[in-house]
């Protein structure tokens, strides 16, 4: 474990994830996923059956739980132990595992359970994985779990969320951009930095001297009240102030990381980027399992030929496909004083709103997150 994974680790057991979802807002947000959830349970034709569900980063449970007490066999996988004795207290049914997204072996989840979810949820990780091969390997990961006609979804915060709200909103914009300015006098003067490789280790590099400064403070950070959660919530969204971009801006306005940061924002182009990457990941390690298989069976002398179809690699290596991407909170976020003004009834009308607009491609991208619906199809 990094230093990264413990600074997330540290934020989380301070910030009251269970209460997150509670909000208006919140609530625009989760009633919106678990529609999609449905959806995606009817669009495998699975209603009424009970599924093989994987929640990884499951939180404290707010979507696995329920799912569980619907009858589905679920698997929440947790990085966080915090968040983990939550769902322990509050739910019943979960098989419970603490684990990294990146690597899903090592929660027990090994080449012997390849293909056997009907429904992967992946609602979280994607925010703290900074690299961006860290988020690609985190989706061939999943897909080697997820059964053939199964459903992964999968959420995303968003780069203009965090531009208006931390850059224009609490007034950073000018910050960042003079940020962004020098780093890109800085690879001028000594030459652009080639390849994801080498700018994920010179990440590495600087996230490991800051981690030396930012290991003592962590320690003694307490525990914040719900209260001031709520307070800086309604400030700057739905993040701690200590823990938003402290990045820099390039000239298209696109947020760039910097070692410090927790949370990572992405445009649609980025995510298509992810899955292109995850795509080519799969099909290295479908090729490498053919190659292992046919190499095993030559060497038992199994006299027995590979070809129609016994080595995994000649039949063609499974992509993930996307089947829908939608909004789940649009402009809730920007508007929560409003929500909260809201009757019953006309909070009902936002949500049949939000609802009705979610999916439009003019408005994909605009909101806090959005979450893509994927499934594996054959090439």
């Amino acid at each position: 474990m990094d230093w990264h994974d413990q600074k997330l680790i540290a934020y989380y057991n301070k910030f009251p994830e269970e209460k997150r979802l509670d909000s208006r807002h919140g609530q625009v947000e989760y009633r919106l996923t678990r529609h999609f959830i449905n959806q995606a349970i009817s669009d495998m034709g699975a209603e009424g059956q009970s599924l093989r569900v994987l929640d990884i980063g499951a939180g404290t449970g707010r979507y696995a739980g329920p799912l569980a007490g619907e009858g589905h066999r679920v698997t929440a996988v947790e990085l966080v132990r915090y968040n983990i004795g939550c769902m322990r207290q509050k739910w019943t049914g979960l098989d419970i595992r603490q684990g990294d997204a990146r690597d899903l072996a090592g929660a027990g989840l090994g080449q012997e359970c390849n293909g056997s979810f009907d429904l992967i949820l992946m609602l979280g990780p994607m925010y703290h994985l900074i690299r961006d091969q860290d988020k690609a390997q985190a989706l061939a990961e999943a897909a080697r779990l997820l059964a053939p006609r199964g459903r992964l979804l999968v959420a995303y915060l968003m780069n203009e969320y965090s531009v208006l709200t931390y850059g224009f909103g609490q007034r950073h914009i000018l910050e960042l951009r003079a940020k962004g300015q020098a780093e890109k006098e800085k690879q001028t003067q000594t030459g652009r930095v080639q390849g994801e490789q080498t700018q994920a280790g010179r990440l590495q590099e600087e996230q490991a001297k800051e981690g030396q400064i930012q290991e003592k403070r962590m320690q003694t950070e307490g525990v914040q009240t719900e209260e001031q959660v709520q307070e800086e919530s309604d400030k700057i969204g739905s993040f701690s102030r200590d823990h938003r971009s402290k990045g820099s801006l390039d000239a298209s306005f696109a947020l760039q990381p910097s070692p410090g940061d927790l949370y990572d924002y992405v445009r649609l182009e980025d995510i298509a980027a992810f899955d292109r990457e995850a795509n080519r990941l799969i099909r290295e390690r479908w090729e490498k399992a053919g190659r292992d298989s046919q190499e095993e069976s030559l060497t038992a002398g199994a006299g027995r030929s590979i070809r129609g179809g016994n080595a995994p690699g000649k039949r063609g290596a499974p992509q993930l496909i996307r089947e829908r991407i939608f909004s789940p909170d649009g402009p809730a976020n920007y508007m929560r004083r409003e929500l909260n003004a809201l009757s019953e009834e006309e909070f009902a009308c936002f949500l049949d709103y939000q609802l009705a607009i979610c999916e439009r491609a003019d408005l994909l991208g605009a909101g806090g997150h959005l979450v893509e619906v994927l499934r594996l199809s054959e090439k």
